[in-house]
């Protein structure tokens, strides 16, 4: 659905979290997502989970396939619809923990059971 387009951020940076606290062990996938505002000071803009392997991946810059475009836009109408029902029936709250958090397809589709992250 999404394909590389080849060009790579290079105002950003990663730092895994243990490199900061080696003690760190309980989640070992995290990083800090740091803009760079001068050569020696950085903003720290986002805490992602990046899996092993993806951190290179995380700053390249990709596009969506516009044949993708309309079964993307349904799906997440779809999951605003289900957000926006969810909301209504727990009290206006909304909590996700995203290390639990799985988008399950439907049976006619490929996989069983996906991650989002």
């Amino acid at each position: 659905m999404f394909a590389a387009t080849g060009r790579k951020q290079t105002k950003y940076k990663l730092v895994k979290g243990d490199q900061l606290n080696p003690d760190n062990d309980k989640f070992p996938d995290r990083f800090l997502l740091l803009k760079n505002i001068t050569d020696d000071k950085f903003q720290v803009v986002d805490f992602p989970d990046i899996r092993k392997y993806d951190e290179e991946k995380a700053f390249y810059t990709y596009k969506m396939n516009p044949a993708g475009l309309e079964y993307f836009t349904e799906v997440v109408s779809d999951l605003i619809a289900e957000v926006k029902n969810w909301i209504s029936i727990t009290g206006n709250e909304f909590l996700i923990d995203t290390k639990m958090f799985r988008l399950r397809l439907q049976k006619n589709e490929s996989s069983a059971d996906s991650s989002i992250n």
